[in-house]
């Protein structure tokens, strides 16, 4: 008993010495009301619904090494330099307009199709970590009839813009809102760990059942 016991011990000790994955985890909420453009007929009015949300997730090497990340498809061009970037997720929704919920994942940004005409959907992608850790550049999309636009610049409030064609007061002159951004790390432990771990946990189990 005492023996296993004492595996068990030693297996917990080598999960908690074993190197652990820490995926680092970027996120943009919208935290202010999506505004009109002074140009708009609807001057000086926030609109309905439009809410805007971006996630991007960066290994753990990419974000000690200094990422940068561009990538671009549509338009007949496309570039993908997207090394170390684990999932990227833009979601827009305006309202209860047609066609009002928007969702483009990293695949849509990366597509490669040298055919592609030039009217076809757009995505541009161009993002690095700034000297606090913190985003720097822009994400946007047109896809022909609606057209968003994220820039960041390293700190944690971010500056966005969006266009709609004929759904809402976005249609004339487009709407700007803003938002924050974070950083967080996920800490995930090895397969490896994962195993050990399993192990050890079999191993208390077994000297609490022999104890019993």
């Amino acid at each position: 008993m005492k023996s296993a016991l004492a595996a068990s011990l030693l297996a917990l000790t080598a999960v908690l010495a074993s190197p652990a994955k820490a995926d680092v985890i970027y996120s943009f909420v919208q935290t202010s009301p999506t505004w009109t453009s002074p140009g708009s007929p609807y001057a000086s009015t926030d609109t309905i619904g439009v809410v805007t949300s971006m996630t991007l997730v960066i290994s753990d090497q990419a974000a000690q090494n200094g990422f940068s990340v561009r990538a671009s498809s549509g338009g007949g061009a496309s570039v993908a330099q997207t090394d170390g970037v684990l999932g990227l997720f833009v979601s827009v929704f305006n309202g209860p307009f047609p066609n009002g919920s928007l969702r483009y994942t990293l695949a849509d940004f990366t597509y490669e199709d040298p055919r592609q005409p030039s009217s076809s959907p757009v995505f541009r992608l161009s993002l690095a970590a700034a000297a606090g850790g913190m985003l720097n550049g822009t994400v946007a999309f047109n896809n022909t009839s609606d057209e968003a636009r994220l820039a960041f610049d390293g700190t944690s409030v971010v500056q966005g813009t969006f266009n709609s064609d004929g759904a809402g007061a976005c249609w004339y002159g487009g709407c700007t809102f803003s938002g924050v951004q974070q950083r967080l790390a996920t800490t995930v432990p090895e397969p490896a760990s994962l195993a050990v771990f399993g192990v050890a946990l079999g191993g208390l189990a077994l000297a609490r059942r022999r104890r019993a």
